[in-house]
């Protein structure tokens, strides 16, 4: 359980600031790159290639899976 500690610690508990970065179950510093806009909007752009030449369907895409767990 101590590998899910932070995540479990973020989805339950009402004292966390949304938006921030947490480590071990605290509040901690990001870089100054993870504020950077820029960066991020190439970052997602990059993501949005990578996914497209995988065949990557939108993460919204709510079509059922077949029984190969294949969505369709």
């Amino acid at each position: 359980m101590q590998g899910a500690a932070n995540s479990v610690y973020l989805c339950t508990s009402p004292a966390i600031k949304t938006g921030e970065y947490y480590a071990d179950c605290n509040l901690a510093p990001s870089t100054a790159d993870s504020h950077n806009a820029v960066l991020g909007a190439r970052l997602w752009e990059l993501s949005e290639k990578l996914a497209a030449a995988a065949g990557s369907k939108s993460l919204y895409d709510t079509a059922p899976a077949t029984a190969s767990g294949v969505q369709q």
